[in-house]
Order: structure tokens, then C-alpha cells, then sequence
């Protein structure tokens, strides 16, 4: 059969800020659609978010960590 894709809306944030001599940057994201191919269970939700932080050794090193979190939401008709 012919692949007609999905429909989606997809939204994205971040922002940083100094703190503890250093840099903390945050960031969250949803998208939602449905699937086209499909006619039962076709809806789905995704987010994300993600927090990191950077700390300046010198004026050429850096150390940072990073950690995200995903998820996925499947609507049931």
C-alpha cells in the first residue's frame, strides 16, 4: 500500500545560566501526531528533557556532564 507518513507538531526549549562558577544548561521538548499508515492506535506523544552543566578548568578546558530522560505515549483507540 502507499506510505502516507505521519502529521506532527513538534515543540523544542532550552535556556543556560551561570551558577556554582559554572555553566547550567536545561532543555524540553513534546511532539504528538498520528500516524497516517495506520487506523487504529495511531495517535502518539513523545518528551524529552535534558539538564547539563559546564565548568571552566582554564580558558581552554572545560569538564561537563550531560543526562537526558525520553519517553513515548501510544493512544489506544
Amino acid at each position: 500500500g502507499e506510505n502516507k507518513g505521519f502529521k506532527a507538531l513538534a515543540f523544542s526549549l532550552g535556556t543556560q545560566f551561570n551558577a556554582l562558577g559554572g555553566t547550567v544548561k536545561v532543555s524540553a521538548g513534546t511532539a504528538f501526531g498520528k500516524n497516517q499508515n495506520i487506523t487504529e492506535n495511531n495517535d502518539f506523544y513523545r518528551f524529552n528533557a535534558g539538564l547539563g552543566y559546564v565548568y571552566p578548568l582554564s580558558k581552554r578546558t572545560s569538564v561537563y556532564g550531560i543526562g537526558g530522560l525520553a519517553g513515548k505515549k501510544h493512544q489506544i483507540s
